[in-house]
Order: C-alpha cells, then structure tokens, then sequence
C-alpha cells in the first residue's frame, strides 16, 4: 500500500514532467506543497493523538462511532478554514511565502485547496480503519485510489498543469466518498451523521 501511496501521490508531477514542461511541475508542485501544509501540519498530529483514542474506545466500547465523528468535525472546521483562507488569499500567500516568481502557481493553489476541502472529512478515516484492525482495507482503499489517480492524471496531463489541479478535485470527490463509506460500513455510523 506505501508503493501505491507513493506512485499516486507522485503521479501529477511524473505526467507533467514527461507531458509537459518542467516549469509546469514545478509551478504545480509549489502549489501542491503550498496546501499540503494543511495535513502535514494538521492531519500527521491530530492521527498520532486519534489512533490511541481510537483503539482504546474499540477496546473498551467496541465502536469508535462517535470519536470518529468528533474528531472528524474538529477537523473538518479546521481543515474548510484553511482551504477557504487559501482560495480566497492565495495570491497574497504565495507571494509572501514564495515570492512574486511564483505568481503562476495561484490558480493551481485554488483549484488544490477545493481538492484538499472536499476531502478533509474522509481525511481521518484510515486512522479509524488502522485502530480497529482492518488493515487489508487500508491496503485495499490505497490500490483503489492508486488505480483512480494514475489514468485520471495522465489523462489530465495532456492538458496542463489546470487540468491536473481538477483532476485532484475529481480525485478528491471520488476517494472520500469510497472511503467514508467503507468507514462507516466497518465502525458501524450512519453517513447521515457526518
């Protein structure tokens, strides 16, 4: 599941690269490391405090229903208001934190923080399915969103870097509802409840 992670994840840049331009993956990758941000510095430490409470819950209570959705409507807020900020000031941004070179990568920021909303809800669910045990879907999920991502990119590739950026949305959309649906399915809540 990691090389899968890491050949999804390294797609956008790889097509782009032998599509396009350099200038045009490096433009996407500013953008894409821009938010980023988000689950590195959100996401990596709100799981490493969730995975034990999680367990723990599935342990004593034998279901993390509601520390899932607690922790996924923290998160959720916080991750909607970091993509909001983005979309709405990501010319400021960039130019503050990278320069005015970077003034390409703008859109792209925009079009990658609606990626990065839309999938924020979903963003804690293999924390949840990693605390019950359930790792072959973990696995499962990473070789779906491998399969979805690689043909969708490459296809978005011929068309630029813009292209690649609503690709991720469409990625997005498409991961998140799978897996908060085989979330809900293995710790037993209502979609309804999100």
């Amino acid at each position: 599941s990691s090389l899968a992670a890491v050949l999804a994840g390294g797609a956008p840049e790889l097509f782009l690269g032998k599509l396009q331009d350099l200038a045009s993956v490096g433009f996407y990758s500013r953008a894409n490391g821009l938010v980023q941000m988000f689950y590195r510095l959100v996401i990596d430490a709100v799981g490493v405090v969730c995975l034990p409470w999680f367990s723990k819950r599935s342990r004593e209570d034998g279901t993390i229903s509601e520390p899932f959705l607690k922790a996924t409507a923290y998160v959720s807020a916080v991750g909607w208001f970091f993509c909001i900020i983005l979309i709405c000031q990501a010319y400021s941004i960039v130019r503050i934190l990278y320069g005015s070179q970077w003034g390409d990568s703008v859109d792209l920021v925009k079009i990658l923080a609606l990626a990065t909303a839309i999938g924020v809800p979903a963003s804690l669910c293999h924390v949840a399915l990693l605390s019950i045990g359930a790792v072959n879907t973990i696995a499962l999920l990473t070789v779906f969103g491998a399969l979805v991502t690689v043909p969708l990119v490459a296809f978005a590739a011929f068309h630029g870097a813009i292209a690649v950026s609503f690709s991720a949305v469409a990625i997005s959309l498409i991961m998140a509802s799978v897996s908060l649906v085989v979330t809900s399915k293995h710790i037993g809540f209502p979609l309804l409840n999100l």
